[in-house]
């Protein structure tokens, strides 16, 4: 009988370390993948962390860039400020400035986005101050302007100096702009 004891203790013993060995098959095959599942959503994770972190970085220095422009709105954009016909603002601007026009000509007028692009070439005559107001008073002016290019030279009479602008003047389109 002792014989038989051992032989049952042995098929439970048997029984048992093949229930393991299944358990341990079953767990290989069902939660090896998940593993492998948790691991890759770990690496996607991070990878969009990094992402999250670039684009958080990306709106502050929009953020900032808006203030300095003194957009008070960075969803709605620049206001464009379209009430004075460009070439009233610009003649405005330069007798404000005390400057005599030289010389105020149309290049081209396009659109670009939610707005029209005209470019203009504006040759005044004046003292140095005087231009470098101008310049500021269209920078920092209620119209959405952008000095392209100048030059300030002697001209060829007279004692004051002659300041030749390339500048744009953007207006919104039809539906677009406000």
């Amino acid at each position: 009988m002792a014989s038989r004891n051992l032989t049952s203790q042995g098929r439970v013993f048997l029984a048992a370390a093949m229930l393991l060995l299944l358990g341990l098959a079953l767990d290989l095959g069902v939660n090896q993948p998940r593993q492998r599942e948790i691991g890759r959503l770990r690496a996607q994770r991070a990878s969009m962390l990094v992402n999250l972190a670039g684009i958080q970085q990306h709106d502050l220095d929009l953020a900032a860039a808006a203030q300095r422009l003194g957009i008070r709105d960075p969803e709605r954009g620049f206001v464009f400020d379209s009430s004075v016909d460009p070439v009233a603002f610009l003649n405005d601007v330069v007798a404000r400035a005390g400057l005599t026009t030289v010389e105020l000509s149309t290049e081209a007028s396009v659109a670009q986005g939610r707005a029209r692009r005209t470019v203009f070439t504006l040759v005044v005559r004046g003292g140095f101050g005087r231009i470098f107001d101008l310049i500021r008073t269209l920078e920092q002016g209620p119209r959405l302007t952008t000095i392209d290019g100048f030059t300030v030279m002697q001209p060829y009479e007279g004692t004051s100096l002659e300041g030749r602008l390339k500048l744009s003047i953007y207006d919104p389109l039809q539906g677009g702009g406000q």
